[in-house]
């Protein structure tokens, strides 16, 4: 799953809905990363500064990471969000 969402990264992308109902099990033990309908272009790789969007939380609250939920964009958001993925299971 982490590979898997550097490559999304790597693509410049942020998935900002990191959740286990996004992921799939194939059949031979690989995962799946689903559903980019939330995605957005990730901040350039240069500029720490993460955009905003006030106001417009975008993801499913429980998984969120705080930035997220003010309405930044960063791909840490959804490293975070996956590590909430993990400590549940």
């Amino acid at each position: 799953a982490a590979n898997g969402l550097q490559v999304v990264h790597d693509s410049g992308i942020v998935h900002r809905d990191i959740k286990p109902s996004n992921f799939a099990v194939q059949p031979n033990k690989e995962v799946t990363l689903l559903d980019f309908a939330t995605c957005a272009p990730a901040p350039d790789a240069l500029d720490f500064r993460h955009k905003s969007i006030p106001n417009r939380a975008i993801g499913t609250p429980d998984y969120m990471s705080a930035e997220a939920m003010a309405g930044q964009i960063s791909p840490s958001g959804d490293v975070y969000s996956l590590g909430v993925v993990a400590y549940e299971f």
